[in-house]
């Protein structure tokens, strides 16, 4: 959040790119977006906005991007830590394949319970967090 507040007003005040504790490439999208300008940016419309969010590769990227824009998206899912975990799946090691079959499994038990994908994944995220902090605070330190 404090990156966040930094770069907005950092691109408001005209000022340099200042440094921040996420990814390179990160970086270089959000600074790309805020630096925008104004006339240009008010006429693009999210489509436009993909060329920053990253490659065919950044599924996770593009499904949280249009998961925050669109929440009512129904085939949209952002597979995170917390889905891998409750599938016993390593994110270090995940293929795009692997990916992909996540999704369309959250995809097929939201068209069994006649619910949208992203309901699905967020049940999950919340079940294995509020596990996975209860075995942190089990655990003597």
């Amino acid at each position: 959040m404090r990156d966040a507040e930094a770069y907005c007003k950092a691109a408001r005040d005209g000022d340099e790119q200042p440094s921040a504790t996420t990814y390179g490439p990160q970086q270089a999208k959000a600074w790309g977006v805020l630096n925008l300008d104004r006339k240009r940016a008010c006429s693009l419309s999210a489509y436009d906005y993909e060329d920053y969010i990253g490659t065919e590769y950044a599924k996770k990227t593009k499904a949280f991007y249009w998961n925050m824009l669109d929440p009512t998206a129904k085939d949209v899912v952002t597979i995170d830590r917390w889905v891998l975990r409750a599938l016993g799946l390593n994110r270090d090691h995940l293929s795009i394949r692997q990916y992909d079959a996540v999704v369309e499994a959250i995809r097929d038990v939201a068209r069994k319970y006649k619910t949208q994908a992203h309901k699905v994944q967020a049940t999950i995220w919340l079940a294995v967090q509020d596990e996975w902090e209860e075995q942190e605070e089990t655990v003597p330190f």
